[in-house]
């Protein structure tokens, strides 16, 4: 019994930690539901230069639902500047005219999920 009280005190901590850094704005709208929590894996120090695996990002991209979701997830990883650049050459994102590691990410999340909700919305006549 002992260990499911350290892991739920450990939870509760990184989830004090994690809420600490939401603005006002970004709690009202996890407690109405408006934003959700993702479960991003964490890199350890000394990962490797290879950056993020394209097969996993491009699952855990599939999966979420909105731009703001996968700049977050994307951010998450972590990498340096030029990871971002090789997996955005992976994914098949175009990153001609991106100067920094900021346009690069949007680059990738325009590619992949950007074009989806495009599409979704298009389809589903909400345009």
């Amino acid at each position: 019994m002992s260990d499911v009280v350290e892991v739920s005190t450990a939870l509760l901590k990184r989830y004090m930690e994690f809420t600490r850094k939401l603005t006002p704005e970004q709690l009202t709208a996890v407690s109405a539901g408006e934003l959700k929590f993702a479960l991003v894996p964490v890199k350890k120090a000394g990962g490797g230069a290879s950056g993020a695996d394209a097969a996993v990002v491009t699952a855990d991209l599939a999966n979420l639902g909105s731009r703001e979701e996968a700049a977050t997830y994307l951010d998450g990883l972590k990498l340096s500047a030029d990871q971002q650049k090789q997996l955005a050459k992976a994914l098949g994102a175009s990153i001609v005219g991106a100067g920094n590691k900021t346009q690069v990410r949007d680059r990738i999340v325009e590619h992949c999920v950007g074009y989806r909700l495009n599409s979704q919305t298009i389809q589903g006549g909400g345009w």
